[in-house]
């Protein structure tokens, strides 16, 4: 099912505006709707990217899950978290947290449609939210994956001077390793 905009899902259904109460629609985010059903996280991100700028990047815990990387379920049931150039446009909205950091060329790429933090940047910006543990988790199924090296991984940690969680992020890297079994 694909999100539309509340405009396109009123025309869509060829009804008047009491449509959308009727329980066929259901709106994830103010100006967008869903069919009744599909509420899953790729669902309510096409949603969300619907009603904001075509340079909004998908970032934080809400890249990790897309990249399928181990999370706790305390991230899983978090707002939705993307990335808006520092002027202009700001997202507010509930259940969606609006960064506005400086992204580098090579931070972003596409996965499936959508603007999305490259795994090595997720990886920095997980750094406030989870434990030492939970991001040796994190880079260990980075590094099987293939999708960084190590030397990367440190390299862009050691860049970063003062950034919330880098000193965590930095300790994870030392116990990271590409054979680990960890989730």
């Amino acid at each position: 099912a694909a999100a539309m905009t509340a405009h396109h899902a009123q025309r869509a259904t060829q009804r008047k505006r009491y449509s959308f109460s009727a329980g066929h629609w259901w709106t994830p985010t103010r100006g967008a709707r869903l069919p009744t059903g599909h509420d899953t996280l790729t669902d309510r991100i096409d949603a969300l990217l619907l009603v904001c700028p075509t340079t909004a990047v998908i970032v934080g815990p809400t890249a990790a899950l897309l990249w399928d990387l181990p999370v706790p379920q305390r991230i899983e049931r978090g707002p939705l978290h993307i990335n808006i150039a520092s002027r202009g446009f700001h997202v507010d909205r509930p259940d969606v947290e609006c960064h506005r950091k400086v992204l580098r060329p090579g931070d972003v790429q596409v996965l499936d449609g959508r603007r999305i933090t490259t795994p090595l940047r997720t990886l920095l910006d997980l750094g406030p939210y989870l434990e030492v543990a939970e991001l040796v988790a994190v880079a260990d199924v980075i590094l099987r994956r293939k999708l960084a090296t190590l030397p990367e991984l440190q390299a862009r940690a050691a860049g970063h001077r003062r950034r919330r969680g880098i000193v965590s992020i930095r300790e994870s890297l030392e116990y990271a390793h590409p054979g680990a079994e960890s989730p």
